[in-house]
């Protein structure tokens, strides 16, 4: 197992030191002057200038980025020009609100996605099946932002159930700073009446997120139910007296979770990019609206942060997946690398 480890994390360093060569490259071939902005409109040329030997931008490309790499050793992600902290402050302030947000909206995912697999599997050919396989595909054919404009008119503007946008209501002051994820913070400190309205405010962006992919668990689950109560081992089970039930959740519905969670570990990686639409959308303050506005400006440091973390979270959770594989199957081995 120890040989799998250093494997899959040798792997994964190459993955992320891959995404930010390319995400360097990237911003650095998109029209603009980071300088420019920096220095103001009203700055002469040689202000400019200044600003951009400050920065660094007048070194060739591969020292840049050897800069940059250093500086990601030291834990140093550079300093945003619009904000002027430096990223890692900013990251570490924006990011908690989007993991809460993912995490919420993965949790919609799961309880939801799977079970109307499992019940378009055990259906099939009879409408369960067919409005499960109807409605997962409209939503999924749905932009992502067009979903999250749409449950902001109805719930907001029409009935009036929930919130418009933000983590908080205007002048709230937030819980005791433990995770800085207003819910799960307003737990550990008992503060009740601000759990509840964190969980208000935390609705709609999550479920805008999470709607949108339903199709892909819903669908990767039934295909792979299916396959299993095919299997000869089902009809073997159903022969010897074994409860339909226990059929199918013990030994049916956990085969078939091998493709799903590999699935579902791409997916949570997905999750943190679609931050990006629903966070501006609602206002959202984390990393994706960070982004955002970092993209929009010019901004190459926060950027390049913001991508870092996301491919760190991406490849994470896709190791996670494959240590979960044994739990799931025995018969996978980690110590033949499978």
């Amino acid at each position: 197992m120890g040989l799998y480890l250093v494997r899959r994390v040798g792997l994964a360093v190459l993955t992320v030191l891959g995404v930010t060569l390319l995400t360097f490259l990237i911003s650095h071939v998109v029209p603009g002057d980071p300088a420019r902005l920096a220095a103001g409109p009203d700055a002469t040329a040689s202000s400019i200038a200044a600003i951009r030997q400050q920065m660094g931008l007048n070194l060739p490309l591969p020292v840049q980025y050897g800069h940059y790499l250093d500086g990601l050793v030291h834990l140093n992600l550079g300093r945003s020009i619009v904000t002027q902290d430096s990223v890692g402050s900013d990251l570490s302030n924006y990011f908690p609100a989007t993991l809460e947000l993912v995490i919420a909206a993965f949790a919609i995912y799961l309880l939801i996605g799977i079970p109307l697999g499992v019940l378009a599997a055990l259906t099939r050919g009879r409408w369960p099946d067919a409005a499960v396989r109807l409605g997962t595909s409209v939503l999924y054919a749905v932009p992502l932002f067009l979903t999250a404009l749409w449950l902001q008119y109805f719930f907001t503007y029409h009935w009036r159930l929930l919130p418009q946008g933000n983590e908080l209501p205007p002048f709230t002051n937030p819980p005791t700073r433990i995770t800085g994820m207003y819910v799960l913070d307003s737990l550990l400190t008992g503060n009740w009446s601000l759990l509840g309205t964190s969980v208000r405010y935390l609705i709609l962006p999550a479920l805008s997120l999470a709607l949108g992919l339903l199709a892909i668990a819903a669908r990767f689950t039934r295909a792979s139910m299916l396959t299993e109560l095919d299997k000869d081992y089902v009809k073997m089970a159903y022969l010897k007296g074994l409860s339909k039930a226990r059929v199918i959740v013990k030994h049916a519905l956990r085969n078939s979770l091998i493709p799903v969670v590999t699935m579902t570990g791409v997916q949570f990686g997905y999750f943190i990019g679609g931050t990006v639409l629903v966070e501006t959308v609602y206002g959202w303050p984390g990393i994706g609206l960070y982004s955002y506005n970092a993209i929009t400006s010019l901004d190459y440091a926060p950027i390049l942060g913001v991508t870092l973390v996301s491919s760190v979270f991406f490849v994470a959770a896709n190791l996670a997946v494959d240590l979960l594989y044994p739990v799931l199957d025995p018969r996978i081995s980690l110590l033949k690398g499978r």
